[in-house]
């Protein structure tokens, strides 16, 4: 990720808990060199392309309700906990919206209900 959108601050985790960039530097290391290697393996690449970040807390929510529905419900994860733990992941989800399609061999189109309208191969 480009260091000026790496270090410009868009949720409350990157503003209060990650000041110092520890957070961002340790993935976007690991992109750089580790995921990099790896992703160097692949044949082709696909990307699911959702229409925006702000239905992936909704998705998460449903995902989270569907994983345990069969299950301890003590184990599943609050609304509040999911917004955490995806505030981890927004900036790199954003960049990847915003980039990744220029990269992938194919790009499928998600509409905000979780469905393909589009296939794009490249």
């Amino acid at each position: 990720i480009d260091k000026n959108y790496l270090f410009k601050n868009i949720n409350t985790l990157e503003k209060k808990f990650d000041n110092n960039y520890t957070w961002r530097k340790f993935y976007n290391n690991k992109l750089k060199n580790e995921y990099k290697s790896l992703f160097n393996l692949f044949d082709e690449t696909i990307f699911l392309k959702a229409p925006s970040f702000k239905y992936i807390l909704g998705w998460r929510i449903k995902q989270e309700k569907n994983n345990y529905s069969n299950f301890n419900n003590s184990k599943k994860m609050k609304t509040k906990e999911i917004k955490l733990f995806i505030q981890h992941y927004e900036k790199i989800t954003k960049w990847m919206l915003k980039n990744y399609p220029k990269f992938a061999n194919i790009v499928l189109k998600i509409n905000k209900d979780q469905k393909i309208t589009s296939i794009i191969k490249y």
